[in-house]
């Protein structure tokens, strides 16, 4: 038994060393984001980012900056943008069923976003998305959603880990699924 332990405890990541000076990067980084200094929120991620790799509150904040580039790019470029959440949106999704989101997310998702969407289930490190956290999941669209599960973490700019579903899920499962998803931040 102590053997099993003993492995068991060797597959389990080590504290980062400068978890503190990571935590103050990233809350500069979260403070310069909320003030529109994007450029800035992007040096401070990337500092956080150095110091502890992989660090799960660090790698949304450098998500969150490059969804805002892109976004910008695309504005200053002419594109129109479209989705949920965004000004101007014209765009429709399909109705979703819940019970059935649910079923999928229990049988595809859960095993590393846990079943209360917490990331919780620290299967692999760095750590998962924490799908349970209203200010983050308001700040995504469900196009957003629906491209991450449909193509994978990579696709979105997010963890390469996270598989592409488009081969075992149609298009209205997955809408399924980011209306599931959308219930884990209200609870």
């Amino acid at each position: 038994m102590l053997m099993l332990l003993v492995a068991l405890g060797s597959q389990v990541p080590a504290p980062c060393p400068h978890a503190a000076a990571a935590g103050r990067e990233t809350a500069a980084g979260w403070q310069a984001y909320r003030s529109e200094a994007i450029a800035q929120a992007a040096t401070h991620f990337a500092a956080a980012d150095s110091l502890c790799p992989g660090d799960h509150a660090t790698q949304i904040g450098l998500g969150f900056v490059l969804r805002r580039r892109r976004l910008l790019t695309l504005a200053l470029a002419g594109t129109v943008v479209l989705g949920p959440g965004l000004e101007g949106s014209s765009q429709t999704t399909p109705p979703r069923d819940l019970g059935h989101g649910k079923e999928l997310y229990v049988r595809y998702c859960s095993g590393c976003h846990g079943e209360d969407g917490r990331g919780e289930a620290k299967t692999f490190r760095p750590n998962v998305a924490n799908l349970a956290v209203k200010e983050l999941m308001d700040q995504v669209s469900d196009e957003y959603l629906f491209s991450a599960i449909k193509n994978g973490g990579a696709a979105v700019g997010k963890n390469a880990a996270m598989p592409a579903w488009k081969s075992q899920l149609a298009d209205h499962e997955i809408w399924d699924l980011v209306g599931f998803v959308r219930t884990l931040a209200r609870r």
